[in-house]
């Protein structure tokens, strides 16, 4: 899998959050 910095992470959690 890629490599998420702390920001990609905090965005893609954000994202899942939502859905």
């Amino acid at each position: 899998m890629v490599h998420l910095t702390g920001e990609e992470k905090a965005a893609v959690t954000a994202l899942w959050g939502k859905v």
